[in-house]
């Protein structure tokens, strides 16, 4: 479960650092587990809210990604090529 200033699972549950001692007593005994006050992103108690945003924002980079790669397949190619030049290189130095 996702709110604004709160998220839920099964293993615990995190919320904005002004909840009181009362209202922490609540949510331990609705939902069963250990609540934690703590914040996100630098500071911001809007726990929920940056964990979606953040969530998104990997969403957006994986379709852009996706259509980067299906306009200029040549620098998928290139991207490929930089990160195996340390695998070819190990792989050459042991022709020697």
């Amino acid at each position: 479960m996702v709110g604004s200033v709160a998220v839920a699972t099964n293993r615990g549950k995190l919320c904005h650092p002004h909840v009181n001692d009362k209202e922490m007593a609540i949510l331990e005994e609705l939902f069963d587990v250990e609540v934690s006050k703590t914040t996100a992103n630098h500071g911001s108690g809007w726990i929920g809210t940056c964990l979606i945003a953040k969530a998104g924002s990997v969403i957006v980079l994986v379709i852009l990604m996706l259509i980067v790669f299906e306009m200029m397949p040549e620098f998928y190619d290139n991207i490929i090529g930089i990160v195996s030049l340390p695998k070819r290189e190990k792989l050459s130095a042991g022709d020697d």
